[in-house]
């Protein structure tokens, strides 16, 4: 009884030719779908781990109020805008097209347009002077590189179609920008 055990022990059944061929696919796909998978599943990695561990630091200071005073003339009257450019820190936010980024909520003081101060709302809808809010530069972000364009005069001229960010530019409208405060960023420290 005891050689019909080991009889049995020493015979193995061989595999069939079909179970090798489907065994051979099976390896085939995976190291195929590896090699083809193993670009997105790194994309994936990377894009989690910013999004979860990697964060912008956050600045000592997180509110501010930068006031400004531009003056200008708009058919031979001068006319002087005081208003601040309000900042508040809002955190930070994850964007494919950019990573880990910090928010910031930005207003004017006393505009209620945002950016735009118009001249001559009823008779000139479509003059105004356009002033740049950068947070990261006023707010004085160290990874900030570039500066802020100053105030400009900007047109859309509906019967030509044409669009002026050049008061030299802009046809049959007196008005220019005189001065200009140029407040600069705050001195801050991020952590």
């Amino acid at each position: 009884m005891e050689e019909k055990i080991e009889k049995v022990k020493k015979e193995k059944k061989p595999k069939s030719t079909l179970t090798k061929i489907i065994i051979g696919i099976l390896i085939a796909l995976i190291v195929f779908l590896l090699i083809c998978m193993a670009p997105f599943l790194m994309f994936c990695g990377a894009v989690l781990w910013e999004m979860f561990f990697v964060h912008p630091d956050k600045p000592e200071i997180e509110q501010a109020e930068i006031p400004f005073v531009l003056e200008y003339e708009y058919k031979g009257e001068r006319s002087t805008i005081e208003d601040a450019m309000i900042y508040e820190y809002a955190g930070d936010s994850f964007a494919l097209d950019g990573g880990t980024t910090r928010d910031w909520n930005s207003e004017m003081k006393y505009n209620e347009e945002y950016s735009f101060f118009y001249l001559d709302p009823e008779n000139e809808p479509d003059l105004f002077i356009y002033i740049e809010l950068n947070p990261e530069y006023y707010m004085g972000a160290p990874d900030y590189e570039w500066g802020v364009s100053a105030p400009y005069l900007s047109y859309w001229d509906a019967e030509a179609g044409q669009y002026y960010e050049d008061e030299k530019e802009i046809p049959e409208i007196d008005a220019k920008i005189i001065s200009w405060s140029d407040p600069q960023p705050i001195e801050n420290t991020f952590k």
